[in-house]
């Protein structure tokens, strides 16, 4: 066992035990009493209390990725010890583990997550990034691991984070919804939906406050609006997430061809990959580019 993590298993244990359950959730759209439960040590902030169990499983966990797992986050103690753990530390996608010590209590793709976000009446927020998008990591940086922001996440909303490469099937789904919403698409995508799955609100990057590279508004100041909305207005929100359901559902509908494309079409895509590629930097395009399988796979079967 690493040494110098044997006082934090303890502590973690131990305020476990202390914790108790859960309390119970609220049974109304009215915010939960304002006697906030006592922090619990390695917990994210404002997190709904981690059961003795789910604490020793951490961890456990933490432990067993051994004297050369470098925690991803800032916020360390003296002996690089991280300061929080959530439930991503579980899973076994590099992306997923590298947000398991964002103070964000980060829950995985699962019915229990939004088993939860039912129970507390909260809407689910959305991340979905890969591990090497420049923009997912800025925004970790950014947003993810300031103190605020993540507190204001971990106690208005249920956190998801998918990694796009594990979930492509989730990716699709909710940047169909981005598209609709805004007009374009990308990552990190961020989307707020109802505890069903139903999403009312998508966007990209976001910078983490009014005036951060020129932003009208921050990402704090967008998801204090929806907690607002939510509090007050939530049947307007449910009205559009179901209306916006019901135009990703009529896009899921296959529709049958006509025929089958002739040589000429294969023929015509290949042509128009070859006035996009770059023969300075490579890869089709003049902006900044990632790398598309399906185009590669075409061209090679081409």
């Amino acid at each position: 066992m690493r040494p110098a993590l044997l006082p934090l298993v303890a502590t973690l244990v131990a305020w476990g035990r202390a914790a108790g359950p859960a309390p119970a959730a609220p049974g109304t759209h009215t915010a939960p009493a304002a006697t906030a439960p006592k922090a619990q040590e390695g917990v994210p902030p404002g997190a709904t209390p981690y059961s003795e169990g789910l604490i020793a499983e951490l961890a456990a966990a933490l432990l067993a990725k051994g004297d050369s797992y470098e925690p991803r986050t800032h916020h360390k103690s003296s002996g690089g010890e991280p300061h929080f753990t959530n439930r991503l530390i579980l899973e076994s996608s590099p992306y997923l583990i590298q947000h398991a010590h964002n103070p964000v209590d980060w829950r995985p793709w699962a019915d229990e997550s939004f088993a939860k976000a039912r129970e507390l009446e909260r809407p689910i927020l959305l991340s979905v990034g890969y591990s090497t998008c420049h923009w997912c990591h800025v925004m970790e940086r950014e947003s993810f691991e300031d103190i605020e922001i993540a507190t204001f996440m971990n106690e208005h909303f249920v956190a998801i984070k998918v990694d796009r490469e594990e979930r492509p099937d989730v990716d699709d789904v909710y940047m169909d919804a981005v598209n609709i919403l805004t007009g374009r698409g990308g990552w990190p995508m961020t989307v707020v939906m109802t505890p069903d799955r139903r999403p009312f609100f998508g966007g990209t990057y976001f910078p983490p406050r009014s005036g951060v590279r020129g932003a009208r508004k921050g990402f704090i100041d967008i998801l204090r609006e929806i907690a607002t909305n939510w509090s007050g207005d939530r049947d307007t929100l449910i009205s559009e997430a179901s209306q916006l359901s019901r135009r990703l559902a009529a896009m899921a509908r296959a529709t049958p061809g006509t025929a089958v494309p002739s040589s000429d079409a294969l023929a015509r895509a290949a042509s128009s990959y070859d006035r996009m590629f770059d023969e300075v930097h490579a890869g089709f395009g003049r902006r900044r580019k990632f790398p598309r399988p399906v185009s590669i796979e075409f061209l090679l079967r081409y």
